[in-house]
């Protein structure tokens, strides 16, 4: 891997890329961990102390917020971005039409394009389902590699 445009990627955010590529073993690996929020606030403290990676969650997290507050039986969790990815959570109370129609908008919005995007989806109990997520930012990180 060139390792100028690795460095490019906060600590946390490189876990997940290899050769410029979503991993898709390590994402699921951690997207299904219980130190998954752990490894959210940790990407968010690194976000905190980069511009670049602050106005890439600008944009993207202050959307995600905006249309999660539109839709009724949406919640938004953690959020974190860092230069080219950007991971969270969104809990979706009954109905997962909701997510599909969330999905279906979020993808659809051409000022906050996605290059690749992962869900996985964890059932809390009591009708609630927790799809922790990680996409691209990046139109240089438009593929996964491993696994699907």
């Amino acid at each position: 891997m060139d390792s100028a445009r690795f460095s490019r990627y906060l600590p946390t955010e490189r876990r997940l890329v290899e050769n410029n590529y979503l991993n898709n073993e390590t994402t699921q690996d951690i997207l299904l961990s219980a130190q998954f929020d752990e490894f959210v606030r940790k990407m968010r403290d690194e976000m905190m102390a980069n511009t670049d990676a602050k106005d890439v969650a600008e944009l993207y997290i202050g959307l995600i917020q905006s249309d999660v507050a539109d839709m009724q039986g949406l919640t938004m969790g953690q959020f974190a971005c860092g230069a080219a990815l950007c991971v969270g959570s969104i809990n979706v109370d009954g109905d997962n039409s909701r997510w599909d129609q969330w999905m279906k908008k979020f993808d659809g919005n051409q000022n906050a394009p996605t290059y690749v995007f992962v869900d996985t989806p964890i059932d809390l109990g009591n009708g609630v389902t927790q799809h922790r997520i990680v996409f691209s930012t990046d139109p240089e990180s438009n593929s996964v590699t491993g696994t699907l």
